[in-house]
């Protein structure tokens, strides 16, 4: 056995002994995603856009952004592989010197309302915003907190379809990169009304009929984010490992409502007991809360010392079928979304 794998299992066989007899919940630090406008996004299927193709959409979001020095163009999403192929759901640029405009570029064209319209002024100006461009045939109309700001004509019968995956925060084709909050943003496959947009922008319970993604941006934790239709995850950058890409999990969100709140701690809770009678409910040693974890590393022993498992998957599964009834104990390391590193121990019941 190699000397580490010695020393990390003389450590396992130390801290066993020391195990408290008592369960765990651990206060965690998490929120909305935030990016910091240098080239942090997140990665997900394009497949949503891809259904839309040349027909009617609705693209919304609840943000809280900044005028970044490092980004002209403020993008929510692209799923860009060339300039004149998808789409992008972004801020143009006003080279002379208003504020940056709520606009979508399809097939390389770019559509804004000058001055943002009626609404007259920056969106990203440091405070919370639901904004939402609804195509509707030739139609676009632009949308900032539920009210339109202005209309404008589509050229042809553009379409969103890229063979690419919908970069959030960033185009992958210029470094076009989002500085702030996105706490929720949809996709719909259809051109909502004046009044569908304004229930949506409440966010009530939806059946996704029409909704073809929706991510809730304050409910995952880790590198991963969870989009609802597809139930699929959401990968933080575009590598499997971490890196400078990679957006925080910022401690503040956008209500529904326009106000900013700060997201409560969300705790890291284990069960005590697990039922391993293989009826699909409680079978599993799973965490019931995980958030705000970046890295974690768990063990669990049984009584005897061994080692029966052992991972460093954020969101982990044991099933215990094959063991005995008993206690069991587990060892986990972590580390936080504030960089913090924490070491917890407990044990639970396993029962057929």
């Amino acid at each position: 056995m190699p000397l580490t794998s010695i020393k990390r299992y003389q450590k396992y066989q130390l801290i066993f002994l020391l195990l408290l007899c008592s369960n765990l919940v651990v206060g965690q630090n998490s929120g909305c995603v935030t990016f910091d406008g240098g080239g942090q996004h997140l990665t997900s299927t394009s497949q949503a856009l891809n259904n839309i193709g040349s027909g009617n959409f609705t693209f919304e979001a609840w943000i809280n952004g900044e005028v970044s020095n490092t980004s002209l163009y403020p993008v929510i999403f692209s799923n860009r592989n060339a300039t004149n192929a998808g789409t992008i759901f972004f801020f143009d640029e006003d080279f002379s010197g208003g504020p940056k405009t709520l606009a979508v570029q399809m097939y390389g064209v770019n559509y804004s309302i000058p001055n943002n319209g009626t609404f007259a002024g920056e969106i990203l100006n440091g405070e919370c915003h639901h904004v939402a461009i609804s195509r509707s045939g030739s139609q676009l109309t632009f949308y900032v907190d539920g009210s339109s700001i202005g209309t404008t004509i589509v050229f042809g019968n553009p379409s969103v379809t890229a063979f690419h995956d919908i970069w959030i925060g960033q185009d992958p084709i210029y470094n076009s990169t989002f500085s702030g909050t996105i706490s929720v943003l949809k996709i719909w496959d259809i051109g909502l009304t004046d009044p569908e947009l304004n229930e949506s922008k409440n966010c009530p319970s939806l059946d996704g009929s029409d909704l073809t993604a929706y991510w809730k941006f304050d409910e995952s934790s880790g590198p991963l984010t969870l989009e609802t239709i597809t139930e699929e995850y959401s990968t933080f950058g575009s590598l499997a490992i971490p890196d400078n890409y990679d957006p925080d999990w910022g401690s503040t969100c956008c209500a529904c409502d326009g106000s900013s709140y700060d997201v409560p701690a969300p705790e890291l809770i284990l069960p005590n007991v697990v039922t391993a009678n293989g009826d699909g409910v409680n079978d599993l040693f799973t965490p019931v809360q995980n958030h705000g974890i970046e890295k974690l590393h768990c063990v669990i022993f049984n009584r005897w010392g061994n080692v029966m498992f052992e991972t460093e998957e954020v969101i982990f599964n044991w099933n215990p079928k094959d063991v005995s009834d008993g206690v069991y104990y587990y060892l986990i390391e972590y580390t936080d979304n504030q960089e913090n590193e924490e070491t917890v121990h407990g044990f639970f019941h396993v029962e057929h």
